[in-house]
């Protein structure tokens, strides 16, 4: 944890989103990228804006594990996505039925 400390920080500082990509739940990994215990302490951190992604560059891999990376997100402690094309960012709540408190890799 303490090797990515410095990232978080920099991340948190900057009022830069941390993406949590789902692609790791089609992969032996098994989990998001970065993973909850990242996301966490990003959070504890003081992080406030997060997006998520499926990083699909095939038409099967749309949305995969997305759900599972909203809920990470949302059992650190998140309610919503962050957006920003140019101007100024948006955000776009994450759907209540995917909200979850706890513990556990996003999953259950």
């Amino acid at each position: 944890m303490e090797l990515f400390e410095p990232a978080l920080r920099a991340l948190v500082d900057s009022g830069t989103a941390l993406e949590v990509n789902s692609s790791g739940y089609r992969h032996p990994a098994g989990e998001a990228y970065p993973g909850p215990p990242l996301v966490a302490r990003y959070r504890e951190l003081g992080g406030r804006h997060v997006t998520a992604g499926s990083d699909a560059h095939r038409a099967r891999h749309f949305a995969w594990g997305l759900e599972a990376g909203y809920r990470v997100l949302t059992r650190a402690g998140f309610e919503a996505l962050a957006f920003r094309r140019g101007g100024d960012r948006v955000a776009i709540s994450i759907p209540v039925r995917l909200r979850v408190r706890g513990t556990g890799d996003g999953l259950a």
